[in-house]
């Protein structure tokens, strides 16, 4: 689960430059190009699990126990154990605070005792931890602060499908959105 606590002050894409590439000159259109580019943000972020423009959010996630070797008995009989978390949103930059949920308190958790390995944009979250608890985390995610630390390959990406919104589902090249896309989908997700 994913709450914004501070949202992006832009989008990904600015509007001048989704009229640009609409070839459009004039102001008129200029609340509908929004609106279509909107949701097109909006949906490549949701399908990718990305987050283009930094903004601070709690995420939480169940994460699973690594217990490789050990028979149900010996799972049942542990306390504590080595959890991994693969957290459903990216790229991180910076994790802020931590804490364990055990029977629905929250626990503050010292962030050096989080190990953290990054598998692309994607960010694995390991924690010493009871089997049933969960993790939540106040991060800084996004590629950075503005428009121009997007990768040009998803700015195109939104322009596409936004453009195809625009004229009511026509002209979108499948394949090439999907060229666009495919560095970026984690398995599973999109």
């Amino acid at each position: 689960m994913i709450k914004i606590i501070d949202p992006p002050s832009m989008s990904a894409v600015p509007l001048y430059e989704f009229k640009n590439y609409m070839r459009v000159t004039h102001y008129h259109a200029d609340e509908a190009l929004g609106k279509v580019l909107k949701a097109a943000q909006e949906n490549i972020e949701a399908k990718l699990q990305l987050r283009l423009i930094n903004q601070r959010v709690f995420v939480t996630c169940a994460g699973r126990a690594k217990m490789q070797g050990m028979n149900a008995v010996e799972q049942g009989q542990q306390t504590l154990v080595d959890k991994e978390f693969s957290v459903p949103t990216a790229p991180i930059q910076n994790i802020y605070a931590a804490w364990r949920i055990s029977k629905g308190q929250e626990h503050a958790v010292n962030l050096d005792d989080l190990y953290q390995r990054a598998l692309g944009e994607r960010t694995r979250v390991s924690l010493k931890m009871a089997p049933l608890d969960v993790l939540k985390l106040e991060a800084l995610v996004g590629y950075g602060p503005t428009p121009a630390d997007v990768p040009e390959s998803l700015k195109m990406a939104i322009m596409m499908l936004a453009q195809s919104f625009y004229y009511g589902g026509e002209r979108l090249d499948h394949a090439a959105l999907k060229g666009l896309l495919m560095p970026y989908i984690k398995r599973g997700v999109a």
